[in-house]
């Protein structure tokens, strides 16, 4: 019983793989036959990529300013930046 349980799950998690893989390759080709449909789509998703990217960037940054300022207060007790 025990057995049969495993290869259940098993061949669960295959077919979940398998699925989830013919997903992402459906994926792939509605997206590649759009930007072949529509190529000034796929220049503005590039601008854009690169914008989420630095906006990612920007926020790394700030995160680690608010946690410089946080180690600073609790260190000092005296805000090191005092608009955060």
């Amino acid at each position: 019983m025990h057995q049969g349980s495993v290869v259940d799950q098993f061949q669960r998690d295959s077919l979940r793989s398998f699925f989830g893989l013919n997903q992402e390759r459906v994926g792939v080709r509605l997206i590649a036959s759009y930007a072949l449909e529509y190529p000034q789509m796929l220049d503005r998703i590039a601008h854009e990529h690169q914008i989420l990217q630095r906006l990612d960037l920007a926020l790394q940054y700030l995160r680690q300013a608010v946690h410089s300022e946080n180690q600073f207060t609790l260190q000092t007790g005296t805000q090191m930046l005092p608009w955060i």
